[in-house]
């Protein structure tokens, strides 16, 4: 599983369940990601029936969970949203070794 070396558990909040049903109920159990059309103008929230809580933004170094950072997306948001972050994080990995390895060049020293 993709997650069983994963320390996430360890870095959730303690009283996660209570803060998760508390934005579910503040958001109406409705995905709340913004929706635009072809030119790029709002028309509202999803809409759709939530089922998780993620972080708007993310800090790095803890999420950051406090409400106005919280919200309630429906699955196929999430997903969406984690795979775009995934593949920007993997992206930023790649990008961080290949610069250390350039300076690690014995003509650098």
């Amino acid at each position: 599983m993709a997650w069983s070396s994963s320390n996430r558990r360890a870095r959730f909040n303690r009283g996660w369940v209570k803060v998760r049903a508390k934005v579910l109920a503040r958001d109406g159990h409705r995905c709340q990601w913004p929706m635009y059309d072809e030119n790029g103008f709002y028309m509202g929230i999803c809409g759709a029936p939530a089922t998780e809580v993620d972080h708007r933004h993310r800090d790095g170094v803890r999420d950051d969970d406090r409400f106005a950072n919280l919200w309630s997306l429906c699955h196929a948001h999430h997903a969406g949203k984690t795979h775009v972050e995934s593949v920007l994080g993997r992206y930023e990995k790649r990008r961080r070794k290949s610069d250390r390895e350039f300076r690690e060049h014995p003509a650098w020293r």
